[in-house]
């Protein structure tokens, strides 16, 4: 009987703490809506003219999910852009109190042309009066056809920095040169968003991956900061550089220097240079591999 009690009580709290991460994003099943806007929730909507986000009661549970699509607006492709936050009390996101492992959702997206739907999540700490970014995620997903599928993109931690007390979450359409406009009719669906598991202030320098990995820059896009994380299974040296799309050398973020295994992340505030795609490579022993990354001013 202890023991069925025990795991009674186990599941209960589970059960609590999920609903508890699900429900600090706002509006996260995107139910509740407000003059075209879903509730807690920015677009980039032109009421009675432009309409890149509307409600949708294709869902993935519920009644409603969010749709965003790339519309003609007088001739130019204007593609849509969702942001959770609010921007009115001088901080930009909503609310959190964990180092949360990963953002969750399900999604659809049907792109034309070779467009790319990208998720965007950044994690703030205050300082005194100043904010700082001290964690986030990137990622881009792929097409789904009219098939919901479940996004998993994992959220990485800058060591010894404060704990997390707001976040920002966006959702884009993009070209995937990143240097013109997305198709005119790409659409995306969006229901469902959560945050799942928590990230202890030591696991992010411990954990020791399998092999090599790069991962996507945040925030993404960015101006003028954003932070590179990739991992190492052993100490190697490493080369991390950035470059324009010229091919030209514009930052060396490590220069052949030692580096021990496990997570890792650097920061590269972009200066007076301008908007646009540039590129990062990181290079350890064999190991070679480029991602893309977005300035704008």
């Amino acid at each position: 009987m202890n023991k069925f009690l025990s795991f009674i009580l186990t599941v209960t709290m589970m059960t609590f703490l999920s609903l508890t991460v699900s429900a600090q994003i706002p509006n996260a099943g995107f139910e509740n809506w407000t003059g075209g806007n879903p509730d807690g929730w920015i677009s980039n909507n032109v009421p009675g003219f432009i309409e890149t986000i509307t409600q949708s009661n294709n869902a993935h549970s519920g009644s409603y999910a969010v749709r965003g699509e790339v519309v003609n607006a007088f001739g130019v492709p204007f593609p849509p852009s969702l942001f959770a936050g609010d921007t009115t009390s001088g901080v930009v996101g909503f609310p959190i109190s964990q180092r949360h492992a990963s953002l969750t959702g399900y999604y659809q997206f049907q792109p034309i042309g070779g467009d790319a739907m990208l998720v965007s999540a950044a994690i703030y700490a205050t300082s005194g009066q100043d904010t700082m970014v001290v964690g986030g995620g990137s990622e881009f997903l792929p097409a789904t056809g009219s098939t919901y599928t479940q996004f998993s993109m994992p959220l990485f931690y800058s060591p010894g920095t404060p704990e997390p007390e707001y976040a920002s979450i966006y959702f884009f359409l993009v070209d995937t040169s990143f240097t013109g406009q997305p198709h005119i009719g790409s659409a995306m669906l969006i229901d469902d968003l959560a945050f799942s598991g928590v990230v202890g202030i030591e696991d992010g320098s411990a954990t020791v991956p399998d092999g090599i990995v790069l991962e996507q820059n945040y925030p993404n896009p960015f101006n003028p900061s954003t932070t590179i994380p990739f991992s190492l299974s052993r100490a190697q040296t490493v080369s991390l550089t950035v470059y324009d799309v010229q091919g030209r050398v514009v930052a060396k973020l490590i220069d052949r220097e030692p580096r021990s295994a496990g997570a890792h992340v650097v920061n590269w505030h972009a200066g007076s240079l301008p908007s646009g795609v540039y590129f990062y490579r990181l290079e350890a022993g064999g190991f070679r591999q480029s991602r893309k990354m977005l300035l704008t001013r």
